[in-house]
């Protein structure tokens, strides 16, 4: 199961490289549950294949206590350009999206798939 939040206008580059990490990844199962810490703890326990926010909306207040949650368990926190989130961190009027998966082959496919 993969969480997904994502634009309903979202740029063609970033839909073909859902679809196709669809296709190698088993097919998941696409939820949403309406909180972003939540999904990102989940993605990091293990209890979904990954968590992704591509919308570009998230500030660090949404998900700072998921982010650590996160780090501490050495999970990667990745940003659409492929850096680890701590990298971007710097303001807290910044907005981002993030990719988190204990799976680091399939954020690195992902991200590889887009162009980041």
């Amino acid at each position: 199961m993969v969480s997904i939040y994502v634009e309903p206008d979202a740029n063609e580059k970033l839909l073909l490289g859902l679809r196709e990490i669809y296709g190698r990844f088993g097919r998941f199962k696409i939820r949403s549950l309406g909180s972003a810490s939540l999904e990102m703890v989940m993605a990091s326990l293990g209890r979904f294949l990954a968590f992704m926010d591509l919308r570009s909306r998230l500030r660090i207040f949404d998900i700072a206590g998921a982010y650590v949650i996160a780090r501490a368990m050495g999970i990667g926190v990745y940003t659409l350009g492929g850096g680890d989130l701590g990298g971007e961190l710097v303001s807290s009027d910044r907005r981002f999206s993030v990719i988190v998966s204990r799976r680091r082959d399939f954020a690195g496919e992902f991200l590889r798939l887009i162009g980041s």
